[in-house]
């Protein structure tokens, strides 16, 4: 038997009955293993699924604490920085 493709997805629960999917489908190419191509696709969707679970309230106030860094502790701060690199991660592919 021969792994042509490998599917990974989440479901996961966004509050206020809302629910988000996040799947990715990928190829196994000569010479690579199923399972290492598994992994690259929960990587990918576990990266996802960090973001997805940030609600765009608490991106904004990240970003208002990174626009006025004066007036906000270093641990706010490192907070708001960790949650505005989730955001940037998002387009990251496996691949």
């Amino acid at each position: 038997m021969k792994a042509v493709k490998v599917t990974y997805s989440r479901l996961i629960s966004k509050g206020n009955y809302e629910n988000a999917k996040i799947e990715i489908e990928l190829e196994v190419e000569e010479g690579e293993k199923a399972s290492e191509v598994f992994e690259a696709a929960k990587a990918f969707v576990e990266k996802r699924v960090a973001v997805e679970k940030l609600s765009s309230y608490e991106v904004e106030k990240a970003q208002k604490v990174i626009d006025d860094k004066r007036n906000h502790t270093l641990a706010q701060i490192e907070e708001a920085e960790e949650i505005l690199a989730k955001v940037k991660v998002q387009d990251d592919l496996p691949f």
